[in-house]
């Protein structure tokens, strides 16, 4: 059984740059209600200090950018 120490010292936190990590943001991205309401178009600005972030949603939009266009939603 792996000590906590093992565990630690195994664990991947990720990137501090949403950038690095394109190709994986999807399989851990938390969609909020914030991102939600992003996807319908309710919501045209993202606002926050670096590091709150800002290029993961935008990674993650881009992820999405078929299903925004097939709706209607232009940017």
């Amino acid at each position: 059984m792996p000590t906590v120490e093992d565990v630690l010292r195994n664990l991947k936190l990720g990137s501090r740059v949403a950038e690095d990590e394109a190709d994986t943001l999807a399989s851990y991205f938390v969609e909020t209600d914030q991102f939600r309401r992003l996807l319908r178009g309710e919501i045209d600005v993202v606002f926050g200090p670096k590091g709150a972030g800002k290029s993961a949603i935008y990674s993650a939009l881009l992820g999405r950018a078929d299903e925004m266009f097939d709706a209607g939603l232009r940017w």
